[in-house]
């Protein structure tokens, strides 16, 4: 079994490497695994890699927008965030929650 902090390091140094879509594809594979998907150091680091540091925008548009990028319009990171389900899924719908009225 692979530790949480191998890929942490990894996606670390391929970050410091200037290479941050490898970064987020690490962070990405982790957590399609059963065993590290509630992995809340994991989901912090996508959030904090998919959103430039910003962490996940309180207004509504931008937030969406993103999401539509992350999901639909770009196609690399629709194949890399497809299939991950647990924590990750639950921090986005919550979030989304919020703009509902």
């Amino acid at each position: 079994m692979v530790p949480f902090n191998s890929y942490f390091r990894q996606a670390t140094a391929l970050q410091a490497l200037g290479q941050t879509e490898e970064a987020k594809d690490v962070i990405a594979r982790a957590l399609k695994r059963n065993d590290l998907e509630n992995d809340a150091g994991l989901v912090d680091r996508l959030i904090e890699l998919v959103t430039d540091g910003e962490g996940f925008s309180n207004d509504e548009g931008v937030f969406k927008n993103m999401m539509l990028d992350q999901i639909i319009n770009d196609r690399r990171s629709s194949e890399r965030l497809s299939d991950i389900k647990g924590l990750w899924e639950k921090r986005c719908n919550e979030h989304l929650k919020k703009f509902k009225r």
